[in-house]
This record gives structure tokens, C-alpha cells and sequence, in this order.
């Protein structure tokens, strides 16, 4: 869809105490990594984040998070440095979900806002597992 796509093998982890600088430590070196190699790269306008957190499915209710964490701004103000054109409220708005899957883990896509609502419609066919990736991304481990 031209849309980019971003998937943590895990949930965010999240902050134990003070800064959650730490997702910035890991996640800019990806995605230098990633863009450094990169045949495409796409700036988005106005665009819409969304945060799908995928939950185990044998997973109880009650240990789904909130959706106003600090740790969602990190990679936020870390996917603006790379591909978007900024990350101001009146460029980007936010969208959070969550879905059960097989295993726990977090997925980011950036979609152009006038994409959104295709976005939200395709959400009930997206597997538990994800999106397919199309690009070859092991390197980035």
C-alpha cells in the first residue's frame, strides 16, 4: 500500500523509571540502519500513526495496556526524524488499537491520513502474526 510498517517482535517495553530515552537507544540505530540501505524512502505529510498492540491470545484482559504510555512518543518522535515530514498535531494524528494474536508483540504503521479509513477497514484481515512484509529486514537484528 506504500504505507510503512514497523513491527517490534515483542510489546513495548515499557518505562520502569524516569526517561524512556532507552526506546530511542535502540530504535534510531534500526531505523539509520534501515534507511542507510533503503531503495525507497517516503517523507508523509499529513498522516496518521497507528499503534496496533497485539496480545497473546491466551492472554487475560486485564494485562492489556493503557494507550497513553510515553513509550508510544519515543518511537513517534523517532519515526518523524525518518519518515514523516512532521510530527506536530496538525500533520499527525494518533490511532491505537489492539488485536489477539498468537504471540505478544507491537506493530507502527504510517498511512496518509486521506488512507486511514482503508486502514481501518482492512484491520479485521490482518492476521494475529501482522502485515506482510514485503522487504527482507533480518539484517536490522
Amino acid at each position: 500500500e506504500g504505507w510503512f510498517h514497523l513491527r517490534f517482535p515483542r510489546m513495548l517495553p515499557k518505562k520502569e523509571e524516569g526517561s524512556a530515552e532507552y526506546i530511542r537507544g535502540f530504535l534510531y540505530p534500526a531505523m539509520r540502519r534501515y534507511f542507510q540501505n533503503a531503495e525507497y524512502t517516503r517523507r508523509f505529510g499529513e498522516c496518521v500513526v497507528i499503534f496496533r498492540h497485539v496480545y497473546d491470545e491466551n492472554c487475560p484482559e486485564n494485562e492489556a495496556r493503557d494507550h497513553d504510555n510515553i513509550e508510544l512518543n519515543m518511537v513517534i518522535d523517532t519515526l518523524a526524524v525518518f519518515v514523516m515530514e512532521d510530527d506536530g498535531a496538525h500533520k499527525c494524528e494518533h490511532h491505537y488499537c489492539s488485536a489477539k494474536g498468537p504471540y505478544d508483540h507491537t506493530e507502527v504503521y504510517v498511512v496518509p491520513e486521506d488512507e486511514h479509513i482503508k486502514w481501518i477497514e482492512m484491520r479485521k484481515t490482518i492476521p494475529g502474526t501482522g502485515m506482510m512484509i514485503e522487504k527482507d529486514t533480518s539484517f536490522l537484528a
